[in-house]
């Protein structure tokens, strides 16, 4: 996702968040078993790394969100001013 975000490849990066979304979902269902404190560190570590490329994709992305606001905005106008004259 953050290579799709740096990239600014929208599209690529709204279909790596949906398989994301299905493999989290998949290890949710998965059966807990208990690690050993190797695993529980690296654990750890892979969960601080997610969370901050998490931040970064959310960085990266804010000025697109900010962009595809304004444009609704003014869809919104236009519709907005269309009825008016109606």
């Amino acid at each position: 996702m953050l290579e799709a975000a740096r990239s600014g490849d929208w599209d690529n990066l709204a279909d790596v968040q949906r398989t994301c979304a299905e493999t989290v979902d998949v290890l949710r269902s998965l059966p807990e078993s208990p690690l050993d404190t190797g695993q529980h560190q690296r654990k750890s570590t892979i969960i601080r790394k997610v969370l901050a490329e998490d931040a970064e994709v959310r960085d990266l992305a804010q000025p697109r969100i900010a962009e595809l606001d304004l444009l609704l905005r003014g869809i919104q106008a236009q519709r907005n001013l269309g009825q008016a004259y109606r």
